[in-house]
């Protein structure tokens, strides 16, 4: 009977063995699972999410996927999403793009969400998402609090600049083990002060933002009205460049928030955005390079939530002075600040008075690699007679590691120019 017992076990824990299964243009939905090959593909991404099965890798070969209707996966669907068993952590369900081609999935009606995820374990891999001036991409937590997602590798363009419009919106619910990397984000048109390439509205448990590059917009990724007192979330390695409104935008907590470069004419990093149930307390925000085009805040602690127990250190800090308005216990060492007014109203030396902290900190501009203004990645790399140049607590250089940025870890990419035809106008809010 032990012996039953352990063989069952070993059975249960044991990742499944899935199928490899294909989605093409020419396809036919009529394919059964079981038959389904690289020769007899199945032809809708809804009966991909549908049909596939723990452990199933769902290959999208290239060309145009017309999405006229949300693609919702949760309980109501059937298959997988309704009946299936065993989707976890060693038995994931992978949708990504055929090796070297590229499927374009292209919302073509007015929708709230083109792809909506409340169940477990999805893992989007390699898919262009064209919302086409509608209103969002990827939807999580809008219902329930889904565990283990992944997007990565993906395109996102066509996103106007309307109220909670994004190309990644994860809801008031939430959500767990949530990765977000490697992908290229491009807002088009409009005029919005809430929009945001990813856009998290509550709170995320074990939430990674990796390597990631969004173009233009009002904020590159918001980060609000969280209440979760402890979160673990890294925000990292992002290339953020033209927000007009700010860069990272974020109230959350316990966050490790480093080697970003944030380029933008208004504010690059807004710490204590759109104030949640804990502020901003205990983040570490080191590494970073924020960089403001027009004389505003490269570092703005705004009023709108507690901000408390934070550690700001290594980073650079270059066009106008930073803003503190509301914190308590913060402690600040070791970045660069611009010539002159530093913080408020304050020079270096009244602010390391005002705060008793900045022992080691630089002042001037700093000299990049790239020129005054640099136009990629590699760029922003500090030279070897620059202020703040091997010159961080742990003996780097101060600002972003820029061999680890952006969705190649230090190259730039090239951001998507094909502008919508369809669906502009009629834009609604959440």
């Amino acid at each position: 009977m032990k012996k039953l017992l352990f063989i069952l076990f070993l059975f249960i824990s044991l990742p499944l063995f899935g199928m490899d299964l294909y989605v093409s243009t020419t396809g036919n939905d009529s394919v059964s699972r079981a038959s389904n090959t690289i020769s007899a593909p199945w032809l809708t991404p809804k009966h991909a999410w549908d049909t596939a099965q723990a452990g199933d890798i769902v290959y999208f070969r290239g060309g145009t996927y017309n999405i006229t209707a949300a693609l919702k996966v949760d309980t109501g669907s059937t298959g997988y999403n309704g009946t299936g068993s065993g989707w976890t952590a060693t038995n994931p369900i992978t949708f990504k793009n055929y090796s070297g081609e590229t499927p374009i999935f292209r919302e073509t009606e007015q929708l709230s969400w083109m792809l909506r995820i409340a169940k477990n374990y999805n893992i989007i891999d390699g898919i262009t998402f064209d919302i086409n001036n509608y209103e969002v991409g990827i939807c999580f937590g809008y219902d329930e609090s889904p565990t283990g997602l992944t997007v990565q590798n993906c395109t996102f363009y066509g996103i106007p600049f309307h109220d909670s419009h994004t190309a990644l919106y994860i809801g008031t619910t939430g959500g767990n083990y949530v990765t977000i990397k490697n992908n290229t984000i491009t807002f088009e048109v409009g005029v919005s002060t809430y929009s945001a390439g990813i856009l998290i509205y509550n709170y995320v448990t074990h939430l990674r933002i990796l390597n990631n590059a969004v173009y233009n917009g009002i904020t590159g990724i918001s980060y609000k009205h969280s209440t979760d007192t402890d979160q673990d979330t890294e925000i990292a390695y992002n290339y953020i460049n033209g927000a007009s409104r700010s860069g990272l935008s974020m109230n959350c907590s316990y966050g490790n928030i480093h080697d970003n470069i944030i380029i933008t004419p208004s504010d690059a990093l807004r710490l204590g955005e759109t104030a949640g149930a804990v502020g901003d307390t205990h983040n570490t925000i080191t590494h970073n390079t924020l960089f403001s085009l027009s004389s505003h805040y490269p570092f703005n602690i705004s009023n709108d939530a507690a901000n408390s127990n934070n550690i700001i250190t290594n980073n650079i800090f270059t066009g106008g002075a930073s803003r503190y308005a509301n914190g308590t216990s913060n402690t600040f060492d070791y970045n660069l600040y611009p010539s002159g007014t530093v913080v408020n109203s304050y020079t270096l030396t009244q602010w390391k008075a005002a705060i008793s902290g900045e022992v080691h900190a630089a002042q001037g501009a700093p000299t990049f690699v790239g020129g005054g203004t640099p136009t990629t990645i590699a760029g922003f790399a500090l030279t070897g007679a620059s202020v703040g140049y091997h010159a961080a607590s742990d003996g780097k250089d101060m600002g972003a590691d820029v061999t680890l940025v952006g969705p190649a870890g230090g190259s730039t990419p090239t951001a998507p120019t094909s502008v919508p035809t369809i669906g502009v106008g009629g834009f609604r809010t959440w």
